[in-house]
């Protein structure tokens, strides 16, 4: 099915940002890390916008796959390109620095977060806890106990 949704992409006369990102997505859903970069390339070469779904997409597949100096990257891109760092792009932009094993970027991405949800905690503290820093997986669990006391919800 991938292959019929790549060939009808392939053939379509204009492909939009929505269309980049579902194929995207698709590809990297379905794990296909090496299509999904090479998409983004192609993306960028035909000089699509590209928004935060796509980054987020391909931010995933550089978590899949610890590709650290990608993420970073596409981090910078991010930027560059004026986007804010919200939930969403935020969220992977967390996931991906904590599956590639770099906390202290992890940190600082959570920290320019202009917004914040259960899952960018949540990500926090199960990030330091993968990686042994149990005080620091503690600490972001009592801020969050602060922010949400009635409603905590852990997802590990």
């Amino acid at each position: 099915m991938l292959e019929e949704a790549r060939d009808i992409f392939d053939i379509m006369p204009q492909k939009d940002a929505v269309s980049w990102a579902a194929m995207l997505a698709a590809y990297s859903q379905d794990g296909f890390s090496e299509e999904t970069l090479q998409l983004f390339k192609e993306m960028g070469r035909c000089g699509e916008w590209v928004n935060r779904s796509a980054f987020a997409c391909v931010l995933s597949t550089c978590a899949d796959i610890a590709a650290l100096e990608c993420g970073m990257q596409l981090h910078s891109r991010l930027i560059k390109a004026g986007y804010g760092v919200g939930c969403f792009v935020g969220n992977a932009l967390l996931d991906m620095y904590f599956k590639c094993g770099n906390m202290e970027e992890a940190h600082n991405a959570f920290e320019e977060m202009e917004e914040r949800d259960v899952v960018s905690w949540n990500t926090m503290i199960a990030g330091y806890a993968r990686h042994g820093f149990g005080k620091e997986a503690l600490r972001f669990l009592i801020q969050l106990g602060r922010l949400l006391p009635s409603q905590m919800i852990l997802l590990w």
